[in-house]
Protein backbone atom coordinates (compact mmCIF):
# COMPACT_ATOMS: atom_id res chain seq x y z
CA UNK A 1 0.00 0.00 0.00
CA UNK A 2 1.79 3.63 -1.08
CA UNK A 3 0.31 6.87 -0.27
CA UNK A 4 -0.04 9.05 -2.89
CA UNK A 5 3.36 10.64 -3.19
CA UNK A 6 4.41 11.76 -7.08
CA UNK A 7 7.36 9.16 -6.16
CA UNK A 8 4.81 6.62 -6.27
CA UNK A 9 3.36 7.51 -9.35
CA UNK A 10 6.28 7.71 -11.37
CA UNK A 11 6.33 5.50 -14.30
CA UNK A 12 10.18 4.25 -12.68
CA UNK A 13 8.41 3.44 -9.65
CA UNK A 14 5.81 1.47 -11.06
CA UNK A 15 8.01 -0.13 -13.61
CA UNK A 16 10.56 -1.45 -10.47
CA UNK A 17 7.40 -2.86 -8.99
CA UNK A 18 6.62 -5.23 -11.57
CA UNK A 19 10.03 -5.78 -12.55
CA UNK A 20 9.79 -7.20 -8.65
CA UNK A 21 6.38 -8.56 -8.91
CA UNK A 22 5.39 -6.07 -6.59
CA UNK A 23 1.67 -5.68 -6.61
CA UNK A 24 1.08 -1.67 -5.42
CA UNK A 25 -1.82 -0.75 -3.98
CA UNK A 26 -2.69 2.79 -3.80
CA UNK A 27 -4.33 4.55 -0.69
CA UNK A 28 -7.58 6.33 -0.82
CA UNK A 29 -6.44 10.10 -0.79
CA UNK A 30 -6.63 11.73 2.42
CA UNK A 31 -7.28 8.88 4.38
CA UNK A 32 -4.78 8.04 7.09
CA UNK A 33 -6.98 4.40 8.07
CA UNK A 34 -6.15 2.85 4.87
CA UNK A 35 -2.49 2.86 6.14
CA UNK A 36 -1.93 3.66 10.06
CA UNK A 37 -0.25 0.35 10.40
CA UNK A 38 2.25 0.98 7.95
CA UNK A 39 2.82 4.89 9.23
CA UNK A 40 3.01 3.24 12.61
CA UNK A 41 5.83 0.80 11.53
CA UNK A 42 7.71 3.03 10.13
CA UNK A 43 7.76 6.00 12.89
CA UNK A 44 8.82 2.84 14.95
CA UNK A 45 11.91 1.72 12.62
CA UNK A 46 12.71 6.04 12.20
CA UNK A 47 13.09 5.86 15.90
CA UNK A 48 14.31 3.01 16.81
CA UNK A 49 16.76 2.64 14.02
CA UNK A 50 17.07 5.36 10.94
CA UNK A 51 17.68 8.30 13.05
CA UNK A 52 21.19 6.23 14.75
CA UNK A 53 22.78 5.58 10.96
CA UNK A 54 25.15 8.23 10.33
CA UNK A 55 23.91 10.57 7.43
CA UNK A 56 20.06 10.30 8.77
CA UNK A 57 18.26 13.57 7.62
CA UNK A 58 15.02 12.78 8.87
CA UNK A 59 12.10 13.54 6.71
CA UNK A 60 14.24 16.88 5.31
CA UNK A 61 17.14 16.74 2.96
CA UNK A 62 18.13 20.64 4.47
CA UNK A 63 18.52 19.20 7.82
CA UNK A 64 21.64 17.00 6.53
CA UNK A 65 25.15 18.45 7.46
CA UNK A 66 27.71 20.54 5.22
CA UNK A 67 29.95 18.64 3.02
CA UNK A 68 28.29 15.04 4.03
CA UNK A 69 29.64 13.85 0.47
CA UNK A 70 32.90 13.48 2.32
CA UNK A 71 32.24 11.52 5.32
CA UNK A 72 32.54 7.97 5.67
CA UNK A 73 29.50 6.34 4.69
CA UNK A 74 28.24 3.14 5.25
CA UNK A 75 28.29 0.78 1.68
CA UNK A 76 24.30 -1.08 0.96
CA UNK A 77 26.22 -4.22 2.39
CA UNK A 78 27.03 -2.87 5.88
CA UNK A 79 23.95 -0.98 5.85
CA UNK A 80 21.74 -4.21 5.46
CA UNK A 81 23.78 -6.16 7.79
CA UNK A 82 23.41 -3.43 10.38
CA UNK A 83 19.35 -3.74 9.11
CA UNK A 84 19.20 -7.54 9.87
CA UNK A 85 20.79 -7.01 13.11
CA UNK A 86 18.73 -4.50 14.38
CA UNK A 87 15.85 -6.38 13.29
CA UNK A 88 16.96 -9.52 14.94
CA UNK A 89 17.95 -7.98 18.18
CA UNK A 90 15.44 -4.89 18.24
CA UNK A 91 12.59 -5.00 16.73
CA UNK A 92 11.58 -8.97 16.69
CA UNK A 93 12.33 -9.07 20.86
CA UNK A 94 10.46 -6.45 21.40
CA UNK A 95 7.16 -6.12 23.62
CA UNK A 96 4.30 -5.59 21.53
CA UNK A 97 1.29 -5.36 22.56
CA UNK A 98 -0.97 -6.67 20.00
CA UNK A 99 0.82 -10.17 20.38
CA UNK A 100 -0.82 -11.80 23.46
CA UNK A 101 -1.69 -15.58 24.36
CA UNK A 102 -5.25 -16.96 23.76
CA UNK A 103 -4.39 -19.01 26.96
CA UNK A 104 -3.06 -15.82 28.87
CA UNK A 105 -4.25 -12.82 27.28
CA UNK A 106 -3.44 -10.46 30.26
CA UNK A 107 0.08 -11.62 29.45
CA UNK A 108 2.02 -9.40 26.24
CA UNK A 109 4.30 -11.23 24.36
CA UNK A 110 7.69 -10.32 23.22
CA UNK A 111 8.65 -10.61 19.68
CA UNK A 112 9.39 -13.90 17.43
CA UNK A 113 10.81 -15.50 20.61
CA UNK A 114 7.50 -15.84 22.41
CA UNK A 115 8.56 -15.22 25.90
CA UNK A 116 6.08 -13.06 28.13
CA UNK A 117 5.86 -9.79 30.59
CA UNK A 118 4.34 -11.62 33.54
CA UNK A 119 4.20 -8.23 34.93
CA UNK A 120 2.72 -6.15 32.57
CA UNK A 121 -0.91 -6.36 31.65
CA UNK A 122 -3.29 -5.01 28.97
CA UNK A 123 -3.77 -1.93 31.23
CA UNK A 124 -0.08 -1.50 32.12
CA UNK A 125 0.98 -1.07 28.68
CA UNK A 126 1.95 1.99 26.51
CA UNK A 127 3.51 2.51 23.34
Amino acid sequence: MVDNAKIFKAGQFKDACETLGIEVEPARERTAEDKAIIERSNHSIKSGFSQFVAGYTGNRLDRRGKNVEHEPLLSLNELQDLWHEWVVTEWQTARHEGLRSPFLPAMVEHGRNGGTDEHCDHDQQQD
